[in-house]
């Protein structure tokens, strides 16, 4: 061992700068070594030859030849297992009767250390090892964390993947080299062509695609436009608001399409379309509805006022006074049951069929009590009822199944001016699984144009005004079966007479439902 004065360190400090060196006496054997190289040599023969070889330079492994080497860098293998390389410097001690090696492990993975059962801090403060190691673990910490970072990025690419195939507006996506680099399937099915179809496509391409998609009379909003727009909102402090343009396509079917854009510039861009066909057309439904009822209440109310301003402001004799009230009570009348069911038809909608009281009941008293509250004692209206001794218990709400039953028969007798049976009997499907109620007239009929519309709200099969009624009155039995789980079947022939066909399910194995 080295004095102080001799290395410049106290012991204490050349164990910690050095601890894997290795002294070697004139007579081959090894001497003292330092700890970190105690704990990876086994028990075993106590000559350097014994121990180790010298790989570099070629030279024998004994204290001749160390010495002839003083002062020089070598490179050392051990003889034993786990077989390791040290490389350092041979120090020829003053006295010439030892050679003092300070050595290094000769390490170039962190694996290797934990092979040695070692640790970074079994070598020596000036190492180089360290610094080698420091940066491995390092690089692999750096790894470790990039392939977290990818797991995250897959994760969370793959939920946005199953987020957007979910979607139902189509998103296509155009990298900065302006090609399509995603599309969704909801984009796909609007304008009917495969995911891959759009694949690698570029802007102009998918722009003069779009184009020859479109109906007649439309064009195509400019994308680039709409993409500067949203460029200048970005700054500022004010809510921002993504631009938005609405074009309409012929094929494969017709839609009205609603699309925005998101971009930056020399990056992304994303175009959104939405099929707002349904909501457009519910727009439309209400502008027209609120038009009708606007005119419809307003013509009863405009005679109301007007044969009551005359009442107020001339002398009439009694019977002309009683005619004029007549007509006032008649529009009231009219007005009363228009708004009844506008009212009924809202809340049915708004409520979707929570106020109803649905039970299993039996259908045959409900029927023959329906036809007996229409007919007035001594009227001349008959309704020829041929039901089943016994009809099957169903799950139905009695007051709202009496209103469209009711509507049915009101409009078989309106639409028969000229009379004709009137007949009520009960069909039944092939499984089995519903019952009808049937009503077949011989009035007027409808044509097939009329036929389609006749659930429309505010249409009437009549335009001349002969016959009274809202309109609303086959919009509201719709409205009723669909609540009570069945449907409406209309079936006409013009000149010939109409039959209608209330469904109802049969009733299950619950003994009550409640709505």
């Amino acid at each position: 061992m080295p004095s102080s004065a001799e290395i410049g360190l106290t012991a204490a400090q050349f164990e910690a700068e050095f601890p894997f060196y290795l002294q070697v006496g004139c007579d081959g054997a090894i001497g003292r070594m330092g700890a970190s190289l105690a704990r990876i040599m086994p028990p075993g023969p106590a000559g350097f030859g014994e121990r180790f070889r010298v790989i570099r330079p070629e030279m024998t492994a004994d204290f001749a030849g160390l010495a002839a080497w003083g002062g020089k860098l070598l490179v050392l293998e051990s003889r034993f297992e786990p077989v390791v390389r040290l490389r350092g410097s041979v120090q020829l001690q003053p006295d010439g009767r030892s050679a003092l090696l300070l050595l290094s492990p000769w390490i170039t993975r962190v694996e290797d250390i934990e092979a040695l059962g070692l640790s970074i801090g079994d070598f020596g403060a000036h190492d180089p090892a360290v610094d080698l190691l420091f940066l491995q673990q390092s690089n692999l910490n750096a790894l470790e964390d990039t392939r977290r970072l990818a797991a995250r990025l897959r994760e969370r690419t793959a939920s946005l993947d199953s987020i957007s195939a979910l979607s139902p507006d189509g998103i296509v996506l155009f990298g900065e080299e302006g090609r399509v680099s995603y599309a969704n399937p909801a984009l796909g099915r609007m304008l009917g062509e495969s995911v891959s179809f759009f694949h690698d496509m570029t802007e102009e391409t998918f722009t003069s695609f779009l184009v020859t998609l479109l109906d007649f009379g439309q064009t195509l909003p400019d994308f680039q436009a709409m993409a500067a727009a949203e460029d200048t909102r970005e700054g500022g402090g004010e809510r921002r608001r993504h631009p938005r343009a609405t074009f309409t396509i012929a094929q494969p079917q017709r839609r009205v399409i609603s699309c925005s854009v998101r971009a930056r510039e020399g990056e992304s861009k994303v175009l959104y379309f939405r099929d707002i066909t349904r909501e457009t057309e519910v727009d439309r439904m209400k502008s027209e509805f609120l038009s009708t009822a606007a005119h419809e209440l307003r013509t009863p109310m405009a005679s109301v006022y007007g044969f009551s301003e005359l009442l107020l402001k001339r002398d009439y004799d009694d019977t002309t006074r009683r005619d004029l009230l007549g007509t006032i009570h008649r529009q009231a009348g009219a007005l009363i049951h228009l708004l009844n069911e506008l009212l009924d038809l809202a809340r049915i909608e708004a409520r979707a069929g929570k106020d109803f009281r649905i039970a299993r009941r039996p259908l045959r008293p409900i029927v023959e009590q329906t036809v007996a509250a229409l007919l007035m004692p001594n009227d001349a209206r008959k309704v020829e009822v041929a039901l089943p001794a016994a009809l099957p218990e169903c799950d139905v709400d009695e007051e709202k199944f009496q209103q469209a039953l009711t509507n049915l028969l009101s409009n078989a007798y309106k639409y028969s001016p000229g009379g004709g049976a009137i007949r009520l009997d009960a069909v039944f499907d092939d499984d089995g699984g519903r019952v009808g109620i049937r009503v077949r007239d011989e009035g007027l009929g409808m044509t097939r144009d009329q036929l389609a519309r006749c659930f429309e709200r505010f249409y009437r099969a009549d335009t001349s005004g002969n016959i009274p009624g809202t309109g609303l009155g086959l919009a509201l039995v719709k409205e009723i079966m669909e609540i009570l789980g069945g449907s409406v079947e209309i079936d006409s022939v013009y000149g010939a007479g109409t039959t209608c066909v209330l469904w109802l399910p049969r009733g299950g194995d619950d003994a009550v439902r409640a709505a």
